[in-house]
C-alpha cells in the first residue's frame, strides 16, 4: 500500500511540473482533464474504477465524474487485469464524458493486480448449496434457493488452497434452511458466514371426487390424490386411506385431511336396554359387574350404563370384545 502511494505521489509531481509548462503560453486548459496512466498498479478491491488506477488534474467536476467510471472486475482465479487506452476512452464515452476534453498521458496500457485474493460470495453460497443438497432437512424437499447475498472477502491465500467446512444451523421456520460456512486457510478460519435457503416441498393433496356420507367407507373411486409443490411441508404424514370411513360428510371437491377419517369400527354393537359386562382391572385384580346399556354404541364409543346391583349410572367405553371399561 505504501509503495502504491509513493508511485502516485511521484506521478503527481511529474504531472504538476508538466502542466505548469504546457501549451497555451504555459497556462493549463482548466476546462480539460489530464489523466496519467501508470504501467502497473496494485489495488486492494476487485471492482476497478478509473480513479483507482490513474492520477487526474484539471476540471474538478469532470474529474469527479471520470474517477467513478468502472473499468471492470478482477474475478476469482485471475491474477491481473489489463486495461488499454481504447477501453478507457470507450468507457468515458459511454458515460457521456466529452472525450475531447480528456488528455491521456503515461502508459499505453495498465496492468492492474491485487494485493490480496478476493473470495467471491458466490463461492461461499455454492459450498453451502452443495452441502444442503446432500443434507436435506426433509425427504420431500424438491427445491431450494439461496436468499442471502453477502460481500466478497479478501484473503491472503490463493482461493484454490482454501477449504470449506459446512454445518446445519437450527432454525425456527419450517420453509427455510440455514447453513453455516467456515472458510479455512490451513488451520486459520478466514471467514464465518451463514447462508439462508428458501425451501419448497412436494406434498400430496387428497380431494373427494363425489359426496361421501358420514360413516361411508372410502374406496379408490371416491377420491383423487395429486402431488403439488408447496412453500410449506405437509402438516401430516400422508398414507393410503383405503378402508377408512368418513367421520363427517365430505362434499365433492373438498380437501380430505386425516382428522376427517377414522378406522372402520368393528361389528361389536351394544343395543339400548341390552346387558353388558363392565370390567375394572386394578392392582392385578379384575372386578366384573353387570350393567344395562342406556344407549346404543359400538367399539370405542362412550355410552352411559346403569349398574344392575346399585342402579348407579356411569360412563363406559366399549371394548373390542363387547365388554366395557369405566371412564374414571
Amino acid at each position: 500500500m505504501t509503495r502504491n502511494r509513493t508511485k502516485i505521489y511521484i506521478v503527481m509531481i511529474v504531472l504538476i511540473s508538466v502542466s505548469a509548462t504546457s501549451l497555451n503560453g504555459g497556462q493549463a486548459d482548466k476546462s480539460k482533464v489530464q489523466i496519467h496512466l501508470p504501467r502497473e498498479i496494485t489495488v486492494e478491491k476487485n471492482n476497478i474504477t478509473l480513479g483507482d488506477v490513474s492520477v487526474m488534474i484539471g476540471d474538478k467536476k469532470l474529474s469527479s465524474k471520470a474517477k467513478k467510471i468502472s473499468l471492470g472486475r478482477i474475478t476469482t482465479g485471475v491474477k491481473n487485469l489489463v486495461i488499454d487506452r481504447k477501453t478507457i476512452l470507450g468507457r468515458l464515452a459511454c458515460s457521456d464524458v466529452d472525450i475531447s476534453r480528456i488528455n491521456l498521458t503515461g502508459a499505453k496500457k495498465i496492468v492492474v493486480s491485487q494485493s490480496s485474493v478476493v473470495l467471491e460470495d458466490d463461492r461461499i453460497v455454492e459450498a453451502a448449496r452443495e452441502f444442503l443438497k446432500n443434507n436435506l432437512p426433509a425427504e420431500n424437499v424438491c427445491y431450494f434457493k439461496a436468499v442471502y447475498s453477502g460481500n466478497d472477502i479478501q484473503v491472503d491465500e490463493e482461493v484454490s488452497k482454501l477449504t470449506f467446512k459446512c454445518s446445519t444451523v437450527a432454525g425456527t421456520s419450517r420453509n427455510y434452511a440455514k447453513v453455516k460456512v467456515q472458510v479455512f486457510d490451513g488451520e486459520k478460519c478466514v471467514c464465518d458466514r451463514e447462508v439462508n435457503f428458501r425451501l419448497k416441498f412436494k406434498v400430496k393433496k387428497m380431494t373427494a371426487k363425489e359426496n361421501i356420507e358420514r360413516g361411508q367407507v372410502l374406496t379408490a373411486d371416491k377420491y383423487t390424490v395429486k402431488e403439488e409443490i408447496s412453500d410449506y411441508p405437509a402438516v401430516y404424514q400422508w398414507s393410503e386411506p383405503l378402508g377408512l370411513v368418513a367421520r363427517r360428510k365430505l362434499v365433492k371437491g373438498m380437501v380430505i385431511r386425516p382428522e376427517m377419517l377414522q378406522a372402520e369400527k368393528s361389528s361389536v354393537v351394544v343395543k339400548r336396554n341390552g346387558n353388558l359386562t363392565v370390567r375394572v382391572e386394578k392392582y392385578g385384580f379384575v372386578l366384573s359387574v353387570l350393567a344395562k346399556a342406556l344407549e346404543d354404541g359400538t367399539e370405542g364409543d362412550l355410552i352411559r350404563v346403569r349398574n344392575v346391583d346399585s342402579n348407579r349410572i356411569i360412563t363406559v367405553k366399549i371394548n373390542p370384545d363387547g365388554t366395557a371399561s369405566p371412564i374414571i
